[in-house]
Protein backbone atom coordinates (compact mmCIF):
# COMPACT_ATOMS: atom_id res chain seq x y z
CA UNK A 1 0.00 0.00 0.00
CA UNK A 2 1.00 3.16 -0.69
CA UNK A 3 1.97 5.96 2.20
CA UNK A 4 -1.22 8.18 0.84
CA UNK A 5 -3.30 5.01 1.18
CA UNK A 6 -1.68 4.41 4.26
CA UNK A 7 -2.69 8.14 5.71
CA UNK A 8 -5.67 8.47 3.92
CA UNK A 9 -7.06 4.81 5.41
CA UNK A 10 -5.32 4.23 8.51
CA UNK A 11 -6.75 4.53 12.03
CA UNK A 12 -6.42 6.87 15.16
CA UNK A 13 -3.36 4.62 16.05
CA UNK A 14 -1.86 4.44 12.88
CA UNK A 15 1.98 6.35 12.15
CA UNK A 16 2.77 5.95 8.92
CA UNK A 17 6.48 4.79 7.98
CA UNK A 18 7.59 6.73 4.52
CA UNK A 19 10.04 5.80 1.74
CA UNK A 20 12.49 8.37 2.93
CA UNK A 21 12.45 6.99 6.59
CA UNK A 22 10.53 9.67 8.34
CA UNK A 23 6.67 9.02 10.15
CA UNK A 24 4.11 10.63 9.35
CA UNK A 25 0.02 10.12 11.51
CA UNK A 26 -2.50 9.37 9.66
CA UNK A 27 -5.38 11.46 8.78
CA UNK A 28 -7.10 10.22 11.78
CA UNK A 29 -4.60 10.37 14.37
CA UNK A 30 -3.83 13.93 12.53
CA UNK A 31 -7.59 15.02 13.59
CA UNK A 32 -7.52 13.19 16.78
CA UNK A 33 -4.49 15.27 18.01
CA UNK A 34 -6.08 18.17 17.09
CA UNK A 35 -8.93 17.81 18.96
CA UNK A 36 -7.41 16.79 22.10
CA UNK A 37 -5.06 19.65 21.60
CA UNK A 38 -7.24 22.23 20.90
CA UNK A 39 -11.00 20.64 22.67
CA UNK A 40 -12.85 22.68 25.07
CA UNK A 41 -11.12 23.71 27.43
CA UNK A 42 -11.58 23.55 31.35
CA UNK A 43 -11.92 26.59 33.75
CA UNK A 44 -10.00 26.55 36.84
CA UNK A 45 -10.88 29.95 38.41
CA UNK A 46 -8.36 32.53 39.97
CA UNK A 47 -5.09 31.88 39.74
CA UNK A 48 -3.21 30.13 42.88
CA UNK A 49 0.00 29.35 43.99
CA UNK A 50 1.55 25.27 43.65
CA UNK A 51 -1.32 24.10 41.87
CA UNK A 52 -1.27 21.66 39.15
CA UNK A 53 -2.49 22.63 36.00
CA UNK A 54 -2.88 20.96 32.95
CA UNK A 55 -3.18 21.57 29.26
CA UNK A 56 -6.38 23.50 28.07
CA UNK A 57 -6.98 24.73 31.96
CA UNK A 58 -7.83 27.99 32.14
CA UNK A 59 -7.24 30.57 35.00
CA UNK A 60 -7.88 34.02 35.83
CA UNK A 61 -5.63 36.89 37.16
CA UNK A 62 -7.02 40.26 37.08
CA UNK A 63 -9.53 40.67 34.48
CA UNK A 64 -7.31 38.59 32.07
CA UNK A 65 -7.85 34.96 31.52
CA UNK A 66 -4.94 32.07 30.70
CA UNK A 67 -4.29 28.98 28.61
CA UNK A 68 -2.19 26.43 30.00
CA UNK A 69 0.10 25.06 26.89
CA UNK A 70 1.07 21.91 28.81
CA UNK A 71 1.16 20.47 32.35
CA UNK A 72 3.20 22.45 34.71
CA UNK A 73 2.72 23.40 38.79
CA UNK A 74 2.23 27.00 39.25
CA UNK A 75 5.12 29.21 40.68
CA UNK A 76 5.13 31.91 42.94
CA UNK A 77 2.80 34.55 41.25
CA UNK A 78 1.05 34.74 38.14
CA UNK A 79 3.95 36.74 36.31
CA UNK A 80 6.35 34.17 37.10
CA UNK A 81 4.07 31.81 35.43
CA UNK A 82 3.30 34.36 32.25
CA UNK A 83 7.08 35.56 32.36
CA UNK A 84 8.15 31.62 32.52
CA UNK A 85 5.94 31.16 29.08
CA UNK A 86 3.72 28.40 30.84
CA UNK A 87 0.58 30.27 29.74
CA UNK A 88 -0.93 32.02 26.77
CA UNK A 89 -3.77 34.89 26.91
CA UNK A 90 -6.83 33.26 26.19
CA UNK A 91 -9.47 34.89 23.87
CA UNK A 92 -11.99 32.40 23.84
CA UNK A 93 -12.01 29.35 22.33
CA UNK A 94 -14.25 25.80 20.56
CA UNK A 95 -17.07 25.74 22.80
CA UNK A 96 -17.84 21.96 23.01
CA UNK A 97 -20.84 21.77 20.51
CA UNK A 98 -19.03 23.61 17.58
CA UNK A 99 -16.45 20.87 18.56
CA UNK A 100 -18.70 18.23 18.21
CA UNK A 101 -20.07 19.01 14.76
CA UNK A 102 -16.32 20.13 13.57
CA UNK A 103 -15.51 16.41 14.83
CA UNK A 104 -18.57 14.93 12.94
CA UNK A 105 -17.83 16.59 9.89
CA UNK A 106 -14.18 15.36 9.98
CA UNK A 107 -15.52 11.76 10.65
CA UNK A 108 -17.55 11.95 7.84
CA UNK A 109 -14.94 13.36 5.45
CA UNK A 110 -12.90 10.20 6.38
CA UNK A 111 -15.72 8.06 5.59
CA UNK A 112 -16.19 9.26 2.29
CA UNK A 113 -12.66 8.94 1.50
CA UNK A 114 -12.39 5.19 2.68
CA UNK A 115 -15.58 3.91 1.28
CA UNK A 116 -15.77 3.91 -2.57
CA UNK A 117 -19.47 3.21 -2.37
CA UNK A 118 -20.47 6.69 -1.46
CA UNK A 119 -21.33 8.91 -4.12
CA UNK A 120 -19.59 12.16 -5.00
CA UNK A 121 -21.98 13.49 -7.19
CA UNK A 122 -23.02 16.85 -5.67
CA UNK A 123 -26.98 17.11 -4.52
CA UNK A 124 -26.92 13.34 -4.58
CA UNK A 125 -29.17 12.58 -1.22
CA UNK A 126 -26.13 9.62 -0.61
CA UNK A 127 -23.14 12.18 -0.83
CA UNK A 128 -23.20 14.04 2.56
CA UNK A 129 -23.13 17.93 2.05
CA UNK A 130 -19.65 17.97 3.81
CA UNK A 131 -18.32 14.95 2.24
CA UNK A 132 -14.59 15.30 1.09
CA UNK A 133 -15.75 14.48 -2.43
CA UNK A 134 -18.32 16.76 -2.25
CA UNK A 135 -16.14 19.58 -1.42
CA UNK A 136 -13.99 18.73 -4.08
CA UNK A 137 -16.71 18.48 -6.70
CA UNK A 138 -18.38 21.75 -5.42
CA UNK A 139 -14.75 23.59 -5.68
CA UNK A 140 -14.13 23.94 -9.52
CA UNK A 141 -16.23 22.66 -12.22
CA UNK A 142 -17.63 23.27 -15.88
CA UNK A 143 -20.50 22.11 -17.66
CA UNK A 144 -21.38 22.85 -21.11
CA UNK A 145 -24.56 24.62 -22.14
CA UNK A 146 -26.74 26.20 -25.53
CA UNK A 147 -27.61 29.53 -23.75
CA UNK A 148 -27.20 31.10 -20.21
CA UNK A 149 -29.25 30.18 -17.16
CA UNK A 150 -31.56 32.10 -15.32
CA UNK A 151 -29.61 31.64 -12.33
CA UNK A 152 -26.27 31.55 -11.21
CA UNK A 153 -24.99 28.63 -8.99
CA UNK A 154 -21.35 30.56 -8.07
CA UNK A 155 -19.73 27.02 -9.51
CA UNK A 156 -20.06 26.25 -12.59
CA UNK A 157 -17.81 27.73 -15.47
CA UNK A 158 -19.91 27.65 -18.55
CA UNK A 159 -18.34 26.70 -21.75
CA UNK A 160 -20.65 27.23 -25.32
CA UNK A 161 -18.87 24.52 -27.57
CA UNK A 162 -20.67 25.77 -30.72
CA UNK A 163 -20.32 29.74 -30.40
CA UNK A 164 -16.26 29.24 -28.50
CA UNK A 165 -17.62 30.87 -25.80
CA UNK A 166 -16.95 30.67 -21.98
CA UNK A 167 -18.80 32.61 -19.00
CA UNK A 168 -17.94 32.73 -15.49
CA UNK A 169 -20.00 33.26 -12.18
CA UNK A 170 -20.30 36.73 -11.24
CA UNK A 171 -22.46 38.14 -8.51
CA UNK A 172 -24.78 40.06 -11.17
CA UNK A 173 -24.95 36.19 -13.17
CA UNK A 174 -22.25 35.55 -15.79
CA UNK A 175 -19.83 37.00 -17.35
CA UNK A 176 -17.86 36.65 -20.65
CA UNK A 177 -14.36 35.84 -21.06
CA UNK A 178 -12.99 38.09 -23.78
CA UNK A 179 -11.86 36.20 -26.42
CA UNK A 180 -9.78 38.54 -28.48
CA UNK A 181 -5.85 38.80 -26.94
CA UNK A 182 -5.28 41.49 -29.21
CA UNK A 183 -7.07 44.22 -32.16
CA UNK A 184 -5.20 45.79 -34.79
CA UNK A 185 -6.16 47.49 -38.51
CA UNK A 186 -4.95 45.57 -41.88
CA UNK A 187 -4.28 47.13 -45.04
CA UNK A 188 -7.42 44.87 -47.15
CA UNK A 189 -6.50 45.42 -50.45
CA UNK A 190 -9.17 44.32 -53.28
CA UNK A 191 -8.61 44.93 -56.93
CA UNK A 192 -7.56 48.27 -58.30
CA UNK A 193 -5.83 48.97 -54.37
CA UNK A 194 -2.28 49.63 -54.49
CA UNK A 195 0.51 51.63 -52.59
CA UNK A 196 1.75 54.29 -54.87
CA UNK A 197 5.67 55.64 -54.41
CA UNK A 198 6.08 59.03 -54.92
CA UNK A 199 9.40 58.30 -56.85
CA UNK A 200 10.19 55.68 -58.73
CA UNK A 201 12.12 52.72 -56.33
CA UNK A 202 15.23 50.43 -57.54
CA UNK A 203 16.35 47.99 -55.16
CA UNK A 204 15.17 45.15 -52.51
CA UNK A 205 11.35 45.16 -51.72
CA UNK A 206 10.32 42.95 -49.38
CA UNK A 207 6.67 42.61 -47.55
CA UNK A 208 4.61 40.57 -45.93
CA UNK A 209 1.06 39.30 -47.55
CA UNK A 210 -1.96 37.22 -47.18
CA UNK A 211 -3.15 36.41 -50.48
CA UNK A 212 -6.30 35.44 -51.60
CA UNK A 213 -8.19 34.24 -54.95
CA UNK A 214 -5.10 33.35 -56.57
CA UNK A 215 -3.58 37.10 -57.31
CA UNK A 216 -0.06 37.05 -55.55
CA UNK A 217 1.33 36.88 -59.12
CA UNK A 218 0.60 40.13 -59.29
CA UNK A 219 3.00 41.73 -56.37
CA UNK A 220 6.62 42.23 -57.44
CA UNK A 221 8.64 39.68 -58.40
CA UNK A 222 5.47 37.84 -59.52
CA UNK A 223 5.28 35.00 -56.73
CA UNK A 224 3.40 32.49 -56.96
CA UNK A 225 1.79 31.52 -53.49
CA UNK A 226 -0.53 29.57 -51.41
CA UNK A 227 -3.75 31.59 -50.84
CA UNK A 228 -5.17 32.49 -47.25
CA UNK A 229 -1.97 32.13 -45.23
CA UNK A 230 0.88 34.63 -44.89
CA UNK A 231 4.23 34.56 -46.83
CA UNK A 232 6.85 37.02 -46.67
CA UNK A 233 8.42 38.16 -49.97
CA UNK A 234 11.24 39.36 -51.29
CA UNK A 235 11.89 40.96 -54.84
CA UNK A 236 14.71 42.61 -56.66
CA UNK A 237 12.82 45.56 -58.56
CA UNK A 238 13.38 48.17 -60.57
CA UNK A 239 11.87 51.75 -61.87
CA UNK A 240 8.92 50.56 -59.28
CA UNK A 241 6.27 52.72 -59.21
CA UNK A 242 2.81 50.36 -57.64
CA UNK A 243 3.20 47.65 -55.29
CA UNK A 244 -0.03 45.57 -55.51
CA UNK A 245 -0.83 46.57 -59.31
CA UNK A 246 0.80 44.92 -62.57
CA UNK A 247 -0.22 47.44 -65.41
CA UNK A 248 1.12 44.83 -67.90
CA UNK A 249 -1.40 42.20 -66.15
CA UNK A 250 -4.06 44.96 -66.16
CA UNK A 251 -4.93 43.17 -63.08
CA UNK A 252 -3.96 43.95 -59.09
CA UNK A 253 -3.29 42.03 -56.01
CA UNK A 254 -6.05 41.04 -53.53
CA UNK A 255 -5.73 39.88 -50.16
CA UNK A 256 -4.21 41.58 -47.16
CA UNK A 257 -0.44 43.50 -46.72
CA UNK A 258 0.96 43.63 -43.49
CA UNK A 259 4.31 45.18 -43.82
CA UNK A 260 6.65 46.50 -46.64
CA UNK A 261 10.35 47.01 -46.36
CA UNK A 262 13.02 48.85 -48.59
CA UNK A 263 16.74 47.96 -48.34
CA UNK A 264 18.11 50.45 -50.81
CA UNK A 265 16.41 53.87 -50.62
CA UNK A 266 18.31 56.56 -51.76
CA UNK A 267 20.09 58.03 -48.44
CA UNK A 268 20.89 54.18 -48.50
CA UNK A 269 19.05 53.42 -45.00
CA UNK A 270 16.62 50.52 -44.64
CA UNK A 271 12.98 51.50 -44.79
CA UNK A 272 10.01 50.08 -43.59
CA UNK A 273 6.18 50.89 -42.48
CA UNK A 274 3.66 48.62 -41.00
CA UNK A 275 0.18 49.04 -42.19
CA UNK A 276 -1.97 49.09 -38.96
CA UNK A 277 -3.12 52.51 -38.75
CA UNK A 278 -6.09 53.83 -41.20
CA UNK A 279 -3.74 56.49 -42.87
CA UNK A 280 -3.23 57.18 -46.93
CA UNK A 281 0.19 58.66 -46.79
CA UNK A 282 2.91 56.35 -46.11
CA UNK A 283 6.22 58.94 -45.82
CA UNK A 284 8.30 57.18 -44.32
CA UNK A 285 8.83 54.54 -47.36
CA UNK A 286 7.37 57.48 -49.95
CA UNK A 287 4.39 56.16 -51.09
CA UNK A 288 0.53 56.74 -50.90
CA UNK A 289 -2.39 54.36 -51.10
CA UNK A 290 -3.84 54.62 -54.18
CA UNK A 291 -6.68 53.21 -56.18
CA UNK A 292 -6.11 52.28 -60.23
CA UNK A 293 -10.16 53.20 -61.43
CA UNK A 294 -10.33 56.78 -59.91
CA UNK A 295 -10.31 58.60 -56.71
CA UNK A 296 -10.83 56.39 -53.32
CA UNK A 297 -14.00 55.79 -52.68
CA UNK A 298 -13.07 54.29 -49.04
CA UNK A 299 -10.54 53.37 -46.48
CA UNK A 300 -9.25 49.80 -47.15
CA UNK A 301 -7.78 49.06 -43.45
CA UNK A 302 -10.23 47.11 -41.60
CA UNK A 303 -9.95 45.87 -38.33
CA UNK A 304 -9.40 42.67 -37.35
CA UNK A 305 -9.26 40.86 -33.84
CA UNK A 306 -6.24 38.01 -32.25
CA UNK A 307 -8.15 35.31 -30.96
CA UNK A 308 -6.94 32.31 -28.76
CA UNK A 309 -6.77 30.02 -31.29
CA UNK A 310 -3.86 31.80 -32.90
CA UNK A 311 -6.34 33.46 -35.56
CA UNK A 312 -7.25 36.84 -36.99
CA UNK A 313 -11.00 37.53 -37.20
CA UNK A 314 -11.83 40.41 -39.40
CA UNK A 315 -15.32 42.28 -39.34
CA UNK A 316 -18.46 40.93 -40.68
CA UNK A 317 -18.82 41.49 -44.01
CA UNK A 318 -22.44 41.62 -45.39
CA UNK A 319 -23.26 40.59 -48.95
CA UNK A 320 -24.16 43.50 -51.56
CA UNK A 321 -27.19 41.14 -52.98
CA UNK A 322 -29.28 39.33 -50.67
CA UNK A 323 -29.26 35.76 -50.82
CA UNK A 324 -25.91 35.51 -52.27
CA UNK A 325 -24.56 33.67 -48.61
CA UNK A 326 -26.84 30.96 -50.17
CA UNK A 327 -30.23 29.93 -51.09
CA UNK A 328 -31.12 28.31 -47.55
CA UNK A 329 -30.34 31.73 -46.06
CA UNK A 330 -33.39 34.76 -45.49
CA UNK A 331 -32.18 38.40 -45.26
CA UNK A 332 -34.18 40.05 -42.39
CA UNK A 333 -35.76 43.35 -44.08
CA UNK A 334 -33.79 46.47 -42.44
CA UNK A 335 -31.27 44.34 -40.76
CA UNK A 336 -28.68 43.65 -43.22
CA UNK A 337 -26.24 41.91 -40.49
CA UNK A 338 -29.00 39.31 -39.91
CA UNK A 339 -29.94 36.43 -41.85
CA UNK A 340 -32.68 33.59 -40.96
CA UNK A 341 -31.93 29.78 -42.03
CA UNK A 342 -35.12 28.40 -44.11
CA UNK A 343 -34.03 24.83 -44.74
CA UNK A 344 -31.84 23.87 -41.83
CA UNK A 345 -31.43 19.90 -40.91
CA UNK A 346 -29.30 18.35 -38.22
CA UNK A 347 -26.44 16.18 -39.22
Amino acid sequence: MKDAEKIVNGDADTIVQTRLGGEKPSLARAITQAVLQYGATNSRGAWQTGVSYQRNDIWQTGTTWYLVLSDYTSGATAQDDIDNESVYVYAGGVVQSDLTALTDMLETAIASVRDESLSTTPGNSVSPPNSLPYLLKRYIGYREIESLPATNDGQAVLVDTVREEIYLPVSTGFAQVPKTIRSRLFFVCTRGYMLRFTSAYTGTIKARVYPIDDTSVFLPGAPVLANNQWHEISASVASLYKFGWDDNAGDGFQGIIDWVRLENTSDGKEKWVELSSNQSSLPSIGAIVDYQFGSQTQTRFQQFDLRSDGYWYGEDITPAAAYSAGASWEQVAGELLTYTATAATDE
